[in-house]
Parts: C-alpha cells; sequence; structure tokens
C-alpha cells in the first residue's frame, strides 16, 4: 500500500524524480503500523508560485498521477474540507484509499490536513510548510501515516518512501511548469 501526502495531500505515484535537484525523503516507522514521512526541495520559482500549486485542492489530480479526484467539499471559517481518492501501486498490487480532510492554511506558509473520515486510515495528518529558500522556494512535507488495514511491513516502508518522492516530484514539477520564474 503507498499512502502520501499533498492531501493523501495526496495519496500516490511512480515516477523517478528528475537528476539536478535537491530532493530529500525519509520514512520512519514510529509506532507499530504507523509511518512518518518527511520530505523536502528546493525550487527556482517564489514562495507564492508554490502555495498556488498546493491550494489549487480541485486541480491536484491533474498533476499527481495516481490522485483520481480532488474537491474541496466545503469552505468556512474554520479551514475547508478536502475529499480525495486515489489509487495506489506496488508491485502488481492495487489499492483505492478515499480521505476526507480537514485542511487549515496559514496565509502562504502553511497547509495542515487531517483525515476526517477515517475509513482507510486511522491516522493521516500532516502539512506542507513553504518558506524561501536559496533558489526561490524551499517546500516540506509531513505526513503521519497508519492504515486501517493489514499492516505490510517493510513493503509499507519502501511504499510511503517511492510514494513520496514521486508526489514531491510532481508538485516541484508543477511549481516549475507554473512559476514565472524560470
Amino acid at each position: 500500500m503507498t499512502a502520501r501526502g499533498l492531501s493523501l495531500l495526496g495519496i500516490l505515484a511512480l515516477a523517478r524524480p528528475a537528476a539536478g535537484f535537491a530532493l530529500a525523503v525519509d520514512v520512519e516507522s514510529t509506532a507499530p503500523r504507523t509511518y512518518t514521512v518527511r520530505g523536502a526541495f528546493d525550487v527556482a520559482a517564489s514562495p507564492q508560485s508554490a502555495w498556488e500549486v498546493l491550494t489549487d485542492y480541485d486541480g491536484l489530480a491533474a498533476f499527481v498521477d495516481d490522485l483520481r479526484s480532488s474537491r474541496v467539499r466545503e469552505r468556512g471559517p474554520q479551514g475547508l474540507l478536502l475529499e480525495q481518492e486515489a489509487v495506489g501501486r506496488f508491485f502488481f498490487l492495487r489499492r483505492k484509499a478515499r480521505v476526507v480532510l480537514r485542511v487549515r492554511e496559514t496565509a502562504e506558509s502553511r497547509i495542515e490536513f487531517e483525515d476526517v473520515l477515517g475509513e482507510d486510515f486511522v491516522r493521516y495528518r500532516g502539512a506542507w510548510t513553504i518558506e524561501a529558500g536559496p533558489e526561490g522556494a524551499r517546500v516540506r512535507y509531513e505526513l503521519e501515516a497508519r492504515p486501517s488495514g493489514p499492516a505490510l511491513g517493510a513493503f509499507a516502508r519502501k511504499a510511503l518512501l517511492d510514494g513520496a518522492r514521486d508526489l514531491l516530484d510532481q508538485v516541484r514539477l508543477e511549481i516549475l511548469r507554473r512559476s514565472p520564474i524560470k
């Protein structure tokens, strides 16, 4: 099973990062069947460009490969509810996952999310953080995930690691595509 975060704030994908940029991703098991994913990258774009991509909630499925749908269900003073569905692949296995994320934004710097559906995850929460970096923007990602299904042990760690790399690379490429800085 792969789980990741854009909001499943992203759940998954499959592609290798392009050469020539710094991408750091780590996955650790922090409790039985619970994993913490941390990742970061620098991108030659403004923090505002990164913010615009990460908050394009209804458009995420257009550039996150395995995200099948992403739509804002509700907006209010306490944040928004974002419904997402993804299909993850791990070797020959395919698994659907669905989350409804309570999303809270700190203007142009932080997006926190947590699954309130509890269907495919016992715990699914994390954050995206954007700050000025040496080449434009530094984007950080953190996810704590505990799937509700059977434990996959070492397979889950590898799937989360690969999935997070792919997710971060796809987000980075979309930021570059939309950025006026070239």
